[in-house]
């Protein structure tokens, strides 16, 4: 079997000098990630989608959870980062993941279950109060800041609505991305494969990607 050949997108500087100026900051990006790595100053992320996600708890239990958050507050990060799922009113889970704002240091990510892939409750009903409280805690500390993506207009909005006020700053990485570099595209797709070398994925069910939910 073949090596796996790493690939990264730029383009001509001819065609951003013919008017696509929009494209300059993500083409300086792409090509600085291009020289790092060959210069071994950073490493190229392998993408395996036939195994887990690394450091990733799929299918928490509550010794899971309760683990997670003594680790959270130990290793003394400052923001947890949430990626809400949902059908209609219901949500489905949170991705969560603890991490530094200054160092960019990220621990562990769990992806906090409330249905299961045919709708019923993924956890019991003895449960569940613990799980929602544990839950809330991660609002009410007015020191952590949540990170979102389309938070601001979508997530927050839900969470506040199930009675979990939000007590500590609110960052949105859209909101952020449209202020630093409002000519190009804010989505989740765009800026994950500029930012964090993520593969594309959105591709793979939309023909276009959509500036709203993602």
């Amino acid at each position: 079997m073949s090596k796996p050949v790493w690939v990264t997108p730029i383009l001509h500087p001819t065609t951003i000098s013919r008017g696509m100026w929009k494209k300059e900051p993500a083409n300086e990006r792409y090509i600085e990630r291009v020289v790092n790595a060959l210069q071994g100053k950073v490493e190229i992320p392998r993408w395996d989608i036939s195994t887990s996600p690394p450091n990733t708890i799929l299918y928490p239990t509550l010794e899971d959870l309760t683990k997670w958050k003594a680790d959270y507050d130990s290793a003394g990060f400052d923001a947890i980062s949430h990626d809400l799922e949902t059908a209609g009113e219901y949500i489905i889970c949170d991705g969560i993941t603890g991490l530094n704002l200054e160092t960019g240091e990220r621990g562990v990510s769990l992806v906090l279950r409330f249905r299961t892939r045919g709708g019923s409750q993924y956890w019991t009903v003895g449960d569940l109060p613990f799980v929602v409280g544990w839950w809330a805690s991660l609002f009410d500390d007015p020191l952590i800041s949540s990170l979102f993506q389309n938070g601001a207009t979508f997530d927050c909005p839900i969470i506040v609505k199930h009675g979990l006020p939000i007590k500590g700053p609110i960052l949105d990485t859209m909101i952020m991305a449209s202020r630093a570099y409002s000519e190009e595209p804010k989505g989740l797709q765009y800026l994950a494969t500029k930012w964090c070398w993520a593969p594309v994925w959105k591709t793979l069910t939309d023909l276009e990607e959509e500036e709203g939910k993602e």
